[in-house]
């Protein structure tokens, strides 16, 4: 804040800005005045004049107010999936030191002296953020400590479990029931046969071909609808078949009034 060591009482004190009134006329009480909480850069003087009256005079004392320096972060332009590596640009107007840390990371202190910088973010996961701290300038010393920051937006790798609860007979159609994290879609390799499928519920049932025989099915490319983030490991998952019981019978022939029996193995 700005305020004179002393006042006289009778007189008006007016303070201005860049020589241009800024605030209204305080009356002098004797003792100290406190003016105005100032933010805005320029430079303050005061202006005096007997209360009631239009003479006045300018005290020559003036105090220079210095502008915060300032920095802007600029996010990516390209969106990225979790595991990349990208990078975002620090600006400033004037030549700067500041501090800034990355999640997990240690604080670090850079100096932009020609209008922007890149800092570079390697194996980015959802949630990533950069924070600055503090932004030095160094032309005038000033030092702005309020903590800003900026996310950073990074795409989950889309993931998707199957499980089977239906066990279908030999010849029949396998069902696998799934959960996914978001929509999706996916290739898969059932007994050599290759195939697509999609699937936009978070949970539900995928129906496959008609199998003989226990299988391990394959699921590759699994990529996410929304954001094309793919998830580039394999996922095999087991399915179980249950046989069906197998009769050798020999025919017989009888009369209708004879007993006869037949022969199972």
């Amino acid at each position: 804040s700005l305020s004179l060591r002393g006042s006289e009482p009778n007189f008006r004190y007016k303070l201005r800005l860049n020589g241009n009134t800024f605030w209204d006329s305080i009356v002098g009480t004797g003792n100290a005045l406190s003016l105005v909480n100032a933010s805005q850069a320029g430079i303050y003087t005061v202006r005096a004049s007997y209360s009631g009256k239009s003479c006045f005079v300018d005290m020559p004392q003036q105090i220079t107010l210095q502008a915060s320096p300032q920095v802007t972060i600029i996010s990516p332009s390209v969106a990225i999936c979790a595991g990349q590596s990208t990078s975002v640009q620090l600006t400033s107007a004037e030549n700067v030191f500041v501090n800034y840390s990355l999640p997990g990371g240690a604080t670090q202190r850079v100096n932009i002296s020609a209008a922007s910088l890149s800092v570079p973010i390697s194996n980015a996961q959802v949630g990533a953020s950069i924070s600055i701290s503090s932004v030095e300038s160094v032309t005038t010393g000033c030092i702005k400590t309020t903590v800003s920051s900026l996310p950073i937006s990074v795409s989950p790798i889309p993931a998707i479990t199957l499980s089977q609860i239906k066990i279908p007979c030999a010849g029949e159609v396998a069902e696998l029931n799934y959960s996914s994290s978001e929509a999706l879609r996916f290739s898969y390799n059932l007994n050599g046969i290759s195939n697509q499928s999609t699937v936009t519920a978070l949970s539900g049932v995928i129906s496959l071909q008609s199998i003989t025989s226990d299988a391990n099915i394959t699921l590759n490319n699994i990529t996410s609808l929304q954001s094309g983030c793919q998830n580039i490991s394999p996922l095999s998952f087991p399915i179980k078949v249950d046989q069906k019981p197998v009769i050798s019978a020999t025919n017989v022939s009888a009369c209708s009034d004879e007993s006869f029996s037949l022969a199972l193995s």
